[in-house]
């Protein structure tokens, strides 16, 4: 199979988000190694980032027959599902309190998973159809914002739906194939991608900056004391028995 830039422009902005996305994770599984629970949220974060814009990349690059070319469409298209879901997963388990937060990011990934079987299992469905699952799977993330806001502030939802609205723009000039800037090289799909990776960095600032250090700050409950400190408090607790005290 020829490796190639089919389509420089899209390409090449995407391989610019996946070099972003390893940059990312290094940094943020850094910035977060002081909580497990952070720290493999981001983790999944960063991943599901590098693994989206390695997929576009690739699909937007290689060379090949029609089936080759639709296999690697099939990669990116699912790919999509997983940043949604990854962007969701520190967004939602570092703020909600309550067992709801687990069971909403599993709705989440239900309907993102729904949504990659049946990318591979059925016929191609139509492009704006694609498009709707994607938009309806990032409405159910923004679902929590009233829990955002009392856990962050109001500004940090600007950066929020900042990016939710540079991803939806973005999906709206590609379904209505509109606008064309530079004739052969930036149309509706390429600007699409430049509004991929401004909704990304968007979301980037209002997890880093905001989401992050709200759960840092958050009290912990007190770590309960090993078993040999809990043993000799307890016998120390206890009164003697003396011999011959029967």
């Amino acid at each position: 199979m020829e490796i190639g830039w089919r389509d420089p422009v899209s390409s090449g902005t995407h391989l610019f988000g996946a070099i972003c996305g390893v940059v990312i994770t290094l940094f943020m599984t850094r910035f977060t190694r002081s909580s497990p629970r952070a720290w493999w949220t981001f983790l999944v974060y960063g991943l599901s980032m590098v693994i989206l814009y390695s997929a576009s990349a690739s699909f937007h690059a290689v060379q090949g027959s029609p089936e080759k070319i639709r296999l690697f469409q099939r990669i990116d298209q699912s790919a999509i599902y997983l940043l949604i879901f990854g962007t969701c997963t520190p967004m939602i388990l570092l703020t909600f309190r309550t067992i709801w937060g687990p069971i909403f990011l599993g709705m989440i990934g239900a309907v993102g998973l729904i949504g990659i079987l049946a990318n591979w299992l059925l016929p191609k469905p139509s492009y704006p159809i694609l498009v709707s699952t994607y938009v309806v799977m990032g409405f159910l993330g923004a679902i929590g914002s009233g829990v955002y806001r009392r856990e962050t502030s109001g500004r940090a939802l600007w950066w929020l739906f900042g990016g939710a609205a540079a991803y939806l723009a973005g999906a709206i000039f590609d379904v209505l194939r509109w606008p064309t800037l530079v004739p052969g090289w930036i149309h509706s799909h390429e600007i699409l991608h430049i509004c991929d990776l401004l909704g990304t960095w968007m979301h980037f600032v209002f997890l880093a900056s905001y989401v992050w250090p709200a759960y840092a700050k958050r009290p912990r409950p007190p770590m309960p004391p090993p078993p040999s400190v809990a043993s000799n408090r307890a016998t120390r607790g206890m009164p003697s028995i003396q011999p011959g005290s029967r």
